[in-house]
Order: C-alpha cells, then sequence, then structure tokens
C-alpha cells in the first residue's frame, strides 16, 4: 500500500509541476445513494440501498488531468436470506463507514471526466440483526475492520453540479465469504 501511495503522490506532484498557472482547483460537497452488493449468489444475499455524503477538492490540471481527493460517511445495508425448509432466518448486516477515496481522472472534455482511483474504509462498527421463526431477534455489534481497493469513476459536469457513478471493489469482502462490488451514484455540487 505504501507504494502505491507514493507512486500516485509522486505522479500528481509531477503533473502538477508541469502544469501551467491555469490549474483551477474547486470543492464541494457530494450525496450518494448506492447499493452494496453486486454479487452471483443473488438469491441467498440481497443489498438494502445505502446512502452517503461528504466533501471533495478537484485539481484541474491545463493538461487534461484532474487530481481529487475525498471525505465521506457511507451507510451500507445487506440482507442475507439463510432460509432452510421450514426455517426461515434472515440476517440484516448495517455498515457506517469513514471512507477516504482519491484518484487521477482524464478529461476527454471540459465536462465529463473519467478516472481511477485508491479508496481506503474505516468501519469503526457493524451492526448484526437476526430473525429466526420460532426464536427471540438477536443483535450483535462488531470491532471495526479496514479495508481498501480501487475504483473506476466517471462523471459529468456543469458549472455548479456533478453527476457520476463509481464501482469500487475491496480487497476485503464486506459480507463473508461473498466477494462485493459496491455501486454507487452520486450528485455533487461545487462551493468553491
Amino acid at each position: 500500500m505504501t507504494k502505491i501511495l507514493c507512486t500516485i503522490t509522486f505522479l500528481g506532484l509531477m503533473i502538477t509541476n508541469n502544469g501551467q498557472a491555469q490549474n483551477k482547483i474547486y470543492g464541494g460537497v457530494k450525496i450518494s445513494p448506492n447499493y452494496s452488493i453486486i454479487t452471483d449468489k443473488v438469491d441467498k444475499l440481497k443489498s438494502g440501498i445505502g446512502y452517503g455524503f461528504g466533501y471533495f477538492e478537484v485539481l484541474e490540471l491545463e493538461n487534461k488531468i484532474n487530481l481529487q481527493a475525498e471525505i465521506n460517511y457511507v451507510n451500507n445495508t445487506f440482507i442475507s436470506d439463510q432460509s432452510s425448509g421450514t426455517i426461515k432466518k434472515t440476517i440484516t448486516t448495517n455498515n457506517n463507514s469513514i471512507e477516504i477515496p482519491f484518484m487521477i481522472k482524464y478529461r476527454p472534455s471540459d465536462n465529463f471526466s473519467i478516472g481511477l482511483g485508491y479508496h481506503l474504509s474505516f468501519i469503526p462498527s457493524t451492526s448484526e440483526k437476526t430473525k429466526e421463526t420460532g426464536m427471540a431477534d438477536s443483535k450483535i455489534d462488531q470491532d471495526g475492520i479496514k479495508s481498501n481497493g480501487f475504483f473506476l469513476d466517471a462523471n459529468a459536469k456543469t458549472s455548479k453540479a456533478i453527476i457520476g457513478l463509481r464501482i469500487l471493489k475491496t480487497n476485503k469482502s464486506l459480507i463473508d465469504p461473498l466477494n462485493s462490488i459496491n455501486a454507487s451514484f452520486y450528485v455533487g455540487f461545487a462551493i468553491f
């Protein structure tokens, strides 16, 4: 991970030093509904619609490259159906996390950009609620986990609004033992 961070920082500094005085910085707030799971086991696992909100800053360089960093609060909900026969068992998992994504993006036009980024996520706690036929509901709170991963991002912008889609694959499955991908649609508003 240290090598990745150093490489991205080095590339960012080189691009910034080679850029002209026309570089532009803007930032703002963003909100996003997200779909927490894309998996081939849809018969056993469903995603609730989560949400997120946060702050972003973009350095728009002269050579059609953007550097972007964010800090976001994100909620993800997963519903796992573990029923067999007449016994119905449903587990609802709720994750609240702080995410720090940063990326490098290419602008083919002034109003559209695509990019690749690296994502750090800190999940302070996870709560799990179990409902089972004939049993009392139970709830478990777990200690936090950390995860990281890469994501693809594409967005379109106007003078004040940004609309985009982000697909994230983490190194640690949010629901073990399944691998998952998070898809989030977001809207951002530039405030400066």
